[in-house]
């Protein structure tokens, strides 16, 4: 049975820079080299392994392969769309600006459940620290709403955006409260089979 994590991006930020790198191309996951901190097991190939001690061989070749699915979006805006959006179960996505909090939200609840998909959606989430000003800030968090027990729903990992197009992966207690901008909306999701309708602005956004 798939039980695919949700992914999230909050923003804290102006409208003019957020339409500006949702207008730009996205960042390609071979511009950072910290991906192993995203932790946990994954298939490499054939086989399962820990990102932690997985070959530099295939990890760069996961990571040329999530840089060739990058490339085939001409935009941020594009990218939002086809990995938030498209496939989206009713209800599971939400992608909005709140003006007069100057908070940005785009995430699906229910987004997927590996590390290439992982790294496509953050490669594109860090790129977004270009759009935060001094005193701004941005979080980008895969976590597990739904699946198991409550112990079990926790963040698999989650990067902190900052002004100077900066972002480091977070750990500790930062790591545990990542996921805290996102609730609203996953405990917005009614467990009875019936969803709202999902909420995307990305059209509204120029």
């Amino acid at each position: 049975m798939s039980e695919p994590d949700a992914a999230f991006l909050y923003l804290q930020t102006d409208r003019a820079p957020l339409v500006a790198w949702l207008d730009a191309p996205p960042s390609r996951a071979t511009r950072w080299n910290d991906w192993r901190r995203i932790g946990g097991q994954y298939y490499f190939g054939n086989d399962p392994e820990d990102v932690a001690v997985v070959s530099e061989d295939k990890l760069r070749e996961t990571l040329a392969e999530c840089d060739e699915q990058l490339n085939r979006f001409a935009t941020n805006r594009d990218a939002l769309q086809a990995l938030l959006v498209a496939y989206a179960r009713p209800g599971s996505s939400r992608i909005a600006l709140d003006p007069s909090r100057r908070e940005f939200i785009a995430g699906n609840i229910l987004y997927a459940e590996n590390f290439t998909e992982y790294v496509v959606f953050l490669a594109v989430a860090r790129g977004a620290a270009k759009a935060l000003g001094a005193g701004d800030t941005g979080i980008a968090a895969i976590h597990n709403f739904i699946w198991g027990q409550e112990e079990e729903h926790r963040t698999l990992a989650a990067l902190r955006l900052e002004h100077g197009d900066r972002s480091e992966f977070m750990a500790g207690a930062a790591l545990t409260a990542a996921s805290t901008p996102f609730r609203p909306f996953a405990e917005s999701i009614p467990t009875n089979g019936v969803s709202p309708l999902s909420v995307n602005q990305l059209d509204e956004l120029h």
